[in-house]
């Protein structure tokens, strides 16, 4: 019996950091009947990840609406949908303001099991 007392005093001891840890994530304590989600985001609502592409417009298809982008880790091809937002230096823009050579900073939203989405484009005019 002492030893099960014991036993269950070092759970608690263990399980309330861990708990704090959860907390300071953003990871918020659910009910049992709904899945785990972080602060901000509706229970069973897909993670969103953003990140950022930046660099130099090597190539434009208008066709395939994609551009690719050197980088310093390399070229990647990034392809925008009708709901990206493009802008040039910070003003409205459209495609086809695009062109080979313009700085680009590229803001790529990914969920999970839908894949990448160009959500902005903003490029420099010389």
């Amino acid at each position: 019996m002492n030893r099960l007392v014991s036993t269950t005093q070092s759970l608690l001891r263990l399980g309330a950091p861990l708990l704090g840890i959860s907390l300071a994530f953003g990871v918020e304590p659910t009910k049992p009947d709904e899945p785990p989600h972080f602060a901000g985001q509706a229970p069973g609502e897909a993670q969103a990840l953003m990140h950022r592409v930046a660099g130099t417009v090597a190539a434009v298809d208008a066709k395939q609406m994609s551009l690719t982008v050197k980088t310093e880790e390399g070229d990647q091809t990034v392809h925008l949908t009708d709901k990206t937002r493009i802008t040039g230096s910070d003003k409205p823009a459209k495609f086809q303001d695009i062109t080979v050579g313009k700085k680009v900073e590229i803001i790529v939203k990914h969920v999970n099991a839908e894949g990448d989405v160009v959500t902005e484009v903003n490029f420099r005019f010389p």
